[in-house]
């Protein structure tokens, strides 16, 4: 079996900041998390998000956070594929 964790625990987990780095790690906690940041889907799940909550300032950090992660794993799926291809089998 196989151990579920939520995000909560993940973004405090050390291999978060090595896989994302110190800054995305961050936004995502502030973005979904903290109590004290926007914590979009707590807020959402639990019926709190006042009219007009989606504003341009949140959706443009949503969209960039998105195309960011988006970019990562492209860049991380072709570091991969060089490595593969520069070991000698």
């Amino acid at each position: 079996t196989q151990t579920d964790l939520d995000l909560n625990t993940l973004l405090y987990m050390p291999e978060a900041d090595e896989v994302f780095g110190k800054d995305l790690v961050f936004m995502l906690r502030v973005l979904l998390i903290e109590k004290t940041g926007k914590s979009v889907p707590n807020r959402l799940a639990h019926g709190r998000l006042p009219d007009g909550y989606f504003g341009p300032e949140l959706i443009n950090f949503v969209w960039a956070t998105t195309l960011f992660l988006c970019y990562l794993s492209r860049m991380l799926m072709e570091k991969t594929r060089q490595q593969q291809v520069s070991e000698p089998t």
